[in-house]
């Protein structure tokens, strides 16, 4: 029982890190970065329009390197007005 449990422990860690290394490899070798051509809009802190998320992201480790902030400051481009919310009273 108690290798089962520690087989079940090493299969969880391994997973943990198949999937870690899969979201840190988002750059090929040629330093390319592999994002999906979906189109779902995002807009970012530096007020420029991503095509999604993903690319956002590539360009949020690029600008990492010079110790520059870069994340998502709302979904949709840049350009559309945010709708807020209505307060309760």
């Amino acid at each position: 029982m108690k290798s089962l449990f520690v087989a079940i422990v090493i299969l969880q860690v391994l997973a943990l890190l198949e999937n870690g290394s899969v979201a840190a490899s988002r750059r090929s070798s040629n330093g390319i970065c592999a994002c999906p051509r979906n189109y779902n809009p995002v807009c970012g802190s530096d007020s420029q329009t991503y095509a999604n998320s993903c690319l956002l992201e590539c360009k949020a480790e690029e600008l990492a390197t010079r110790s520059i902030s870069l994340r998502i400051a709302h979904q949709g481009s840049c350009d559309e007005p945010l709708v807020e919310m209505p307060e309760d009273r």
